[in-house]
């Protein structure tokens, strides 16, 4: 049982490693930032973020939730939480799967800051990935939700979730991976 909530934090890392890493990414100063958070150089991604900017509203909405997330990392949760903000007021209404990924990192620091608004956060972003149907989305928020899950039903219930979405899409990358970790529980 100690195993648990360990492989809750890998899997759910392995589902938005998945969501975001892609081989275009480097070809971008974005991209570049990204890359550098995920390969755990915060206070570098940091640096790249703030120094840039964007004209496209969809490429900066997409800086500051990626500069929230780093803040976010670096601990600096009062700033995350303003740009995360700033993010989620900028984000268009069509715009379903950047939506989606705000809320989720809203729903991570609200986890950090231990506050009972993650739950909120999740259920925007599920909502989200299920408007964009985004499978592989949806998968990664519910493994995110079940961290902050203390009720036992809800917990087993996000699990069968993503069991179903990786047996109904098996075509998903390192779909059959996520499933044997899961079934081992």
């Amino acid at each position: 049982m100690s195993r648990y909530p360990l492989l809750l934090c890998v899997l759910g890392l392995f589902c938005w490693l998945l969501l975001t890493t892609h081989a275009a990414a480097m070809t971008d100063p974005l991209g570049q930032s990204e890359h550098a958070l995920r390969q755990g150089h915060v206070h570098q991604a940091i640096a790249m973020l703030e120094a840039s900017r964007w004209p496209d509203a969809t490429r900066e909405t997409q800086r500051l939730a990626l500069l929230g997330e780093a803040y976010l990392r670096a601990r600096r949760f009062d700033v995350a939480a303003e740009t995360l903000n700033e993010a989620a007021r900028r984000v268009g209404s069509d715009e379903h799967t950047l939506a989606s990924d705000i809320a989720l990192r809203q729903g991570q620091l609200a986890l950090a800051r231990r506050e009972p608004t993650a739950e909120t956060f999740f259920r925007q972003a599920l909502q989200h990935a299920e408007q964009a149907h985004d499978v592989a989305r949806q998968a990664a928020v519910r493994l995110n939700w079940l961290r902050a899950g203390k009720d036992f039903t809800r917990r087993c219930e996000h699990l069968t979730a993503v069991r179903d979405l990786l047996t109904a899409h098996p075509g998903l990358p390192y779909a059959d991976q996520i499933a044997a970790h899961l079934g081992q529980q």
